[in-house]
């Protein structure tokens, strides 16, 4: 009877780990962002968070009363955030994100935003399956003392994505916008 209960909580380890992290599978779809780091000796990471199929449908579970939510969740396959404090050069730091944007947008991501206000910069790119359809979304934003990259993987659809950010109530005054 222990080594069954021992085989079901090793289980259940197994698979939680699996569903909650990024897993090789994810580094080759199209949809997956090599951020790089931001500078080994100029920031710290002090968050990092990547859930997978797993807990992604979990959440889709729990958000069936509310359809704003459902209808992003629904076609996403993962989701990765990293924060960084920096406590070294910051505009060592601004080279490096303006270096990892470059590498994006060389490895066919395209800039949709980007946004200079008061010292902040955050940034927009897609990763574009056709005239209509994105694989893959990332936001970079960085000042003097933060840098927070996130990668959503999936079929993103901006009209869901829109939504869920208006029930957000998401209105940032932005003094220079620019499409790209």
């Amino acid at each position: 009877m222990h080594r069954s209960v021992l085989v079901t909580a090793l289980a259940a380890v197994v698979v939680a780990l699996a569903g909650c992290g990024i897993t090789g599978n994810f580094r080759l779809d199209p949809g997956y962002a090599r951020f790089g780091s931001p500078g080994l000796g100029d920031t710290d990471r002090e968050f990092a968070l990547s859930l997978g199929p797993l807990p992604i449908a979990v959440a889709r579970k729990l958000t069936q009363d509310a359809p704003e939510i459902h209808d992003l969740l629904k076609s996403l396959k993962a989701v990765r955030v990293y924060v960084y404090d920096v406590d070294g050069d910051p505009r060592r730091v601004r080279e490096r994100i303006d270096g990892t944007w470059a590498r994006l947008e060389a490895d066919g991501w395209k800039s949709v935003v980007a946004v200079h206000d008061d010292g902040e910069t955050a940034r927009a790119l897609v990763r574009m399956d056709g005239p209509e359809g994105i694989r893959g979304l990332v936001v970079m934003v960085e000042d003097t003392e933060q840098v927070v990259l996130v990668n959503v993987i999936g079929d993103i659809d901006p009209r869901a994505f829109g939504t869920f950010m208006a029930e957000l109530g998401f209105e940032a005054p932005l003094t220079r916008v620019h499409l790209l």
